[in-house]
């Protein structure tokens, strides 16, 4: 539940900041370990990586 609500909220901030028009949702699981990456083609300025 809650990586929907982060991959939501993020989509959300793509469309509103971004000025994208593509975006493109990964997820990657490794042993207890859950990535997710949202990456799209807007010109906005990244926050970064979250630790």
């Amino acid at each position: 539940m809650a990586v929907h609500r982060i991959v939501r909220e993020a989509l959300t901030n793509v469309v509103r900041h971004s000025g994208a028009r593509r975006a493109a949702v990964s997820l990657v699981r490794h042993d207890d370990r859950l990535t997710v990456e949202i990456a799209n083609d807007g010109a906005g300025g990244g926050a970064g990586e979250l630790p």
